[in-house]
């Protein structure tokens, strides 16, 4: 007799029978029947799971919240447990039309009327009235590209009144016949600055004048006589053509984006998301210090003051307009808030309080929110402590800060027209940056060559990796935008040419101090890229070498030591210089479009994540904002059960490999049942790999023996209200993830660890008496362990007594900061 398979019953002969051809054809018809009844079994599964995966996607779509940041800080509600957030952000570039001479290293550049000697000093330029106009002034043309009608046009400034009574401060553009005004501040009050920021729509009146439009920062008086001998003081200008996207942005949120910047092109430099939850101020040793006598320990502090001087100590945090916010603090000194935008107060509507509690809302122009603590300009010494801000008008129970930052370690540049980017997201798990522009510093160490010569001007070029037809943007090394064009009219401007993978540049003789007849060397295009200015030697800096005489060089001036012709005095040498200018000198720059995109994994630190409940998110800025940032996390857990179940196939058992396809269906429409139970049907060994079933508030899926389909029991329970998840044998393994192992990644912290066991650690100042160190979070049941260590000077030792649940005791054999670290559960 022969052998049956057990699965489909095919005839095996034994060694010693015969097999007959009848034999052979009847196996034939039970694989067709099988086959058969296979292709039933897929098609009722197929019927089956459609409904149900319909039902999946369309609640991860619910559920997988996508929400843009907008710039500064807002409030994202998280869900019902605690989900990593993955960011995606896009770059840009910006670029200041005034470039260096916005920041006022010295008065080069600008021309002033009505005024005496304009004199810089700190980065701050004064204009002194003489007397003979209403408006004393500072003035500079404008070198942007001639615009279009309807383009926009942001202007920034700083400004104050240092003496005298005008009626106005004016941030303005001038061209002679009109005067487009970006903002204007009636009334001054004397010593106060004051940010004037403003949009100008082009006109066709303005195009028409456009070679002698100014920006202009001028203060107006009553009478010419009026101005005579006071002073104004003006800081930070700035002019920006806006792209499309920001041409309907408001004041307020185009000074956030567009921040003051100096010479070149600015990009976006290690962006970073932080989410802050429940208390939005961290322990008192991250706060900023002011003077000494403050002594800080997590979230208590002392300040002695032995006299009226203020002794303060503060936490500056980003805020938008029209927030309103809760600060509490137990103190016998005093507290306050204050707004800035710049660097500058510009509201302080608390003043030096006794209060316990201060309620603020955020004032009109205010970018950032400070908090302060104070000896209040009172002698004697006060106590501060459980510091705690909160959004809104009632006063909270202070809780420690729980904050998590993701930053990406990249540059993600743009061009500054809007219409191309980097950007950074997360891909399978990894964050990748999509390169779309490349930024070159254009300085001597790059291969220049000769190009051509004009009346008045020579073109110089250089290789540049693979890019598009004119998609590039020139700024050279005072700032100035080059005109980007197809063919060279003049100095001043530069080609992006991808049929030879080329950019040119076109320079003034007068500025390289190439002779209109003489044709540079490439060593000698090298030291003009690298800040060196060619001349006659022999002659005054400023005389071009027309390939006759001796040559000199001289560094080209940048507010740095003297201005001899546009030179910096004492500079000159005679020998072919091969090192940059070191005088304040920043090269000329490039961003161009890539004919393709380049994908490169970037380096993170950190992860954000999204609390259940209010968070507070901000995008903090280290050069520039970026264009747009959204961050995706999961509203629920049951998304990420979605994603488990499909996922489940190609993981259970490690049997991945043998799985050549994986089906999961519904035993008798389970769709329709109460608690549907679903099945991983692995169809090269015909049987069920795992069983999935669904219950009111849990997910679980239990393994089953490939050999009879005995099941095996719960290998992984996810309970849907909590979020908890449990893997293992019988599934009594809790499974470690953000929301139940918390942690504080700041000087004084916290790491919660699965089994229950809490590690804390912190900084506290130590003297030779006892004091009480309050923990970052109290221990529910436990203290195992306490230690500090003395820092600073050798020979100090520290020790602690007194563990408890929620503190400590420590002191040392003399003042000393101490390192201390604590294991309880």
């Amino acid at each position: 007799m022969p052998d049956i398979t057990p699965r489909i019953g095919l005839k095996k002969p034994l060694g010693n029978e015969v097999f007959s051809r009848a034999g052979y054809n009847e196996n034939l018809d039970t694989l067709e029947t099988v086959a058969e009844t296979q292709a039933g079994a897929q098609a009722k599964a197929s019927a089956a799971v459609a409904p149900v995966t319909a039902r999946l996607d369309a609640q991860e779509a619910e559920l997988n919240t996508t929400i843009p940041l907008v710039q500064g800080a807002q409030t994202v509600l998280g869900g019902k447990a605690a989900a990593f957030a993955f960011p995606r952000i896009d770059g840009r570039s910006q670029v200041n039309g005034l470039g260096f001479y916005g920041n006022f290293s010295s008065t080069s550049g600008w021309n002033g009327f009505g005024s005496g000697t304009l004199a810089a000093a700190g980065n701050v330029i004064t204009v002194t009235g003489n007397g003979t106009i209403t408006n004393p002034q500072i003035a500079r043309n404008v070198s942007l590209a001639t615009p279009i009608v309807g383009d926009k046009i942001f202007l920034r400034a700083y400004m104050r009144q240092v003496s005298g009574a005008p009626t106005s401060l004016q941030l303005v553009i001038y061209d002679n016949v009109l005067q487009y005004t970006a903002q204007a501040v009636a009334s001054p009050v004397l010593g106060t600055w004051y940010q004037l920021a403003g949009v100008i729509t082009v006109t066709q009146s303005l195009i028409d004048n456009w070679a002698n439009a100014r920006v202009t920062a001028m203060s107006i008086y009553s009478s010419a006589t009026a101005s005579n001998g006071f002073k104004t003081d003006i800081r930070e200008v700035a002019i920006f053509p806006l792209p499309a996207a920001d041409a309907a942005l408001t004041r307020d949120q185009l000074l956030v984006k567009y921040p003051w910047t100096g010479t070149g092109l600015n990009s976006v430099v290690n962006p970073s998301v932080t989410s802050i939850q429940d208390n939005l101020l961290p322990p008192f040793n991250e706060w900023t210090n002011r003077a000494a006598g403050i002594v800080p320990s997590v979230y208590n502090a002392t300040i002695v003051a032995s006299s009226t001087a203020g002794v303060n100590m503060w936490h500056e945090m980003t805020v938008k307009a029209g927030e309103t916010y809760t600060y509490s603090v137990t103190h016998t000194g005093r507290t306050a808030i204050d707004f800035t935008a710049g660097g500058v107060s510009i509201s302080s509507p608390t003043g030096w309080s006794a209060a316990q509690n201060l309620t603020v809302t955020v004032p009109a122009g205010a970018e950032t929110m400070r908090v302060f603590v104070s000896n209040g300009n009172l002698v004697g010494t006060f106590t501060f402590s459980n510091p705690m801000l909160v959004k809104g008008t009632v006063s909270q129970t202070h809780k420690p800060q729980v904050k998590s930052t993701l930053t990406f370690h990249t540059r993600l540049h743009g061009l500054p027209d809007g219409t191309v980017s980097d950007d950074v997201r997360y891909i399978d798990g990894k964050a990748v940056k999509r390169k779309r522009v490349e930024k070159l510093v254009l300085d001597g160490s790059l291969a220049w060559v000769w190009n051509a010569d004009a009346t008045g001007y020579k073109s110089a070029k250089v290789l540049i990796a693979t890019p598009i037809d004119y998609k590039g943007t020139v700024t050279k090394y005072d700032g100035k935008v080059l005109l980007r064009t197809g063919t060279a009219t003049a100095a001043d401007q530069s080609i992006v040419r991808a049929s030879d993978s080329s950019l040119y540049i076109t320079i003034a003789d007068a500025d390289s101090g190439w002779g209109e007849s003489y044709e540079p060397t490439a060593a000698e295009i090298k030291a003009y890229f690298n800040g060196w200015r060619m001349f006659l030697w022999g002659g005054a800096p400023n005389v071009p070498y027309n390939g006759t005489g001796s040559k000199g060089w001289a560094k080209i001036y940048f507010g740095i030591g003297s201005d001899n012709f546009g030179s910096v005095s004492g500079s000159a040498i005679q020998t072919l210089p091969t090192t940059a200018n070191d005088q304040g000198f920043t090269p000329y720059q490039v961003h161009y479009q890539l004919a393709d995109s380049v994908y490169e994994e970037v380096p993170t630190s950190g992860a954000l994540v999204i609390e259940s409940g209010d968070n507070h998110v901000v995008a903090p800025v280290a050069n520039i904002p970026a264009q747009s940032m959204t961050i995706t996390y999961a509203a629920t857990a049951y998304s990420a059960l979605a994603e488990l179940q499909r996922a489940l196939a190609g993981v259970m058992d490690g049997r991945t490999a043998k799985m050549s396809t994986a089906n999961l269906f519904s035993e008798d429409q389970g769709v329709k049942r109460a608690r549907p139970t679903f099945y991983l049907w692995d169809t090269e060994i015909g049987s069920k790999a795992a069983s999935i079933h669904a219950y009111e508030n849990a997910l679980v899926v239990k393994g089953r023996n490939n050999v009879d389909n005995a099941n095996l029991g719960e290998v992984f329970r996810v309970n849907l209200d909590t979020g908890e998840a449990y893997a293992g044998s019988g599934g009594t393994n809790k499974v470690w993830h953000d929301g139940n192992a918390a942690l504080s990644l700041t000087g004084n912290g916290y790491q919660k660890l699965p089994s229950g066991v809490i590690i804390q650690w912190g900084v506290a100042a130590a003297t030779t008496t006892l004091s009480t160190v309050t923990l970052p979070i109290a221990f529910p049941n436990s203290v195992f362990s306490v230690s500090a260590t003395a820092t600073g000077t050798t020979g100090i030792y520290a020790t602690v007594n007194a563990a408890g649940l929620t503190s400590f005791s420590v002191r040392s054999s003399a003042s000393s900061n101490v390192n201390w670290i604590t294991i309880g559960w």
